[in-house]
């Protein structure tokens, strides 16, 4: 890596700190539309609210699972679309993105989508690329001192 694209590299995730994201405001019929259509994972793959983020239980993930089959089936929509978010995305501006869909007369009237939303934002996806990921695998212990002295 050059001196200019680690330059470039800082930049950007400078850029992303300063920007932060904005949220929309969340009521209550919302919420339980965003819960009926999305399923939100953490960076190790355990699933979170997709509106807090706060860490679900067995049971709370399997409930909501089971919200969003039953809202499948009462829909009476025979189509389903499933959107899993693109790269470099903070959970927020995911959840964003969400909202405006569950917004779209068009979308809603065709299908009944389902969203899949995790962290890939800039900085934090780098960071685990570059220290933490090896050969495919989270090494949270050993991943920064594999790198040592390069």
């Amino acid at each position: 890596m050059t001196f200019q694209s680690v330059i470039v590299m800082v930049l950007l995730c400078l850029a992303e700190l300063v920007s932060g994201c904005s949220h929309h405001s969340i009521d209550d019929e919302l919420n339980m539309q965003v819960h009926n259509h999305t399923v939100t994972i953490d960076p190790v793959g355990n699933p979170v609210d997709p509106v807090t983020f706060a860490a679900l239980s067995s049971d709370s993930f399997q409930k909501q699972l089971d919200t969003i089959v039953t809202g499948i089936t009462q829909s009476g929509k025979n189509k389903i679309l499933v959107f899993v978010h693109g790269g470099l995305n903070h959970q927020e501006a995911s959840l964003n993105r969400v909202i405006e869909l569950l917004d779209d007369d068009d979308l809603m009237k065709s299908y009944y989508p389902i969203f899949l939303n995790w962290n890939s934002d800039l900085v934090d996806t780098s960071i685990e690329d570059l220290l933490y990921i090896r050969q495919g695998r989270m090494a949270r212990i050993w991943g920064p001192v594999c790198i040592f002295p390069f």
